[in-house]
């Protein structure tokens, strides 16, 4: 039985955000409460609108349930026209349980998006 309950299929939640209805270009993804004896992979995609964007300029922030940030800047390889995903963060433990939420915001600005994503896959196992 223990060997059957190891093998569940793991959560996977996306979300998608249009450009159109990002607030003032930052995209918003309220990721829901995570808790903090799992393990997360994060991936990141978008499409771009009229051209690809090489190497875009990522400034992403965590929102913690207690309301601390921490903000960083990813480098994608690209994001295409018929969209892109790439591995953000593999194997995250949330310090707290409870809502975290995640905003991202193109900084490049040379071409527009027609929208970003994540896609938050919780895995099997714990930490």
């Amino acid at each position: 039985l223990l060997g059957l309950a190891s093998c569940t299929p793991a959560q996977e939640q996306s979300l998608f955000v249009r450009s159109e209805n990002a607030r003032d270009g930052v995209y918003v993804f309220p990721l829901g409460a995570l808790d903090s004896l799992s393990s997360y992979d994060i991936s990141i995609y978008g499409r771009a609108a009229r051209k690809a964007l090489n190497e875009p300029e990522l400034r992403v922030m965590w929102l913690s349930p207690d309301g601390q940030t921490f903000t960083e800047t990813v480098y994608p390889p690209k994001i295409g026209l018929e969209g892109s995903r790439f591995e953000y963060r593999s194997g995250v433990s949330p310090a707290r349980s409870g809502q975290w939420t995640l905003s991202i915001r193109e900084c490049s600005g040379a071409e527009p998006l027609t929208g970003l994503g994540i896609i938050i896959k919780k895995s099997d196992g714990t930490r």
